[in-house]
């Protein structure tokens, strides 16, 4: 007779999926409320070129576009050939990367305090203001974000352990965040 497999899902990922779901949530009831600003129009304008033509445009552009690293409209590009070229893909994609902030957040401060102050940190940033316009506003913020925590969160398991997968991450994030600045 084979026997029942148990499976158990930790308190920690069950808070963090809750936590996840419910900023989607608050976050996808506003996501087309109001037009497209700012620097959308930016993003969406370059999005629509191939990922080598961005590059071209982007890095010996004059005025405003020589300004702009190329990274954030190269991951666009791919993502508005898939999801279509409208208001809700491309402010989707702020949505995704600043609704996966939570995970590393939730870490981070459970790893520095307790489980309680995890919770609590990363409740403040779901219904923070300038947490929710980020993630409206179809520009790089929410992915700047989510590599920076990222980044911290990689170096501060370094600091306790030497494992491979901390140093990749934070290897990938930090020339991700460096290639969105130059």
């Amino acid at each position: 007779m084979l026997e029942k497999r148990k499976y158990s899902i930790s308190l920690d990922a069950l808070l963090v999926f809750v936590l996840i779901t419910l900023a989607f949530v608050v976050r996808y009831i506003y996501i087309g409320k109001s037009d497209i600003g700012n620097d959308e129009c930016f993003s969406l304008y370059y999005s629509r070129f191939s990922p080598a033509e961005i590059m071209r445009l982007l890095t010996t552009g004059a005025g405003f576009a020589a300004d702009n690293p190329p990274l954030w409209e190269i991951i666009l590009s791919v993502w508005i050939k898939i999801f279509g070229i409208e208001l809700l893909s491309l402010r989707s994609l702020s949505l995704l990367f600043n609704v996966l902030t939570i995970i590393p957040l939730y870490k981070l401060s459970n790893k520095f305090w307790s489980r309680e102050v995890a919770l609590f940190t990363s409740l403040l940033y779901v219904f923070s203001s300038f947490s929710l316009f980020i993630s409206h506003d179809g520009r790089v913020y929410s992915l700047v974000g989510l590599l920076t925590v990222c980044s911290v969160y990689s170096f501060v398991k370094l600091c306790d352990k030497q494992e491979r997968f901390h140093w990749v991450i934070l290897l990938i994030s930090n020339v991700l965040i460096v290639v969105r600045t130059i």
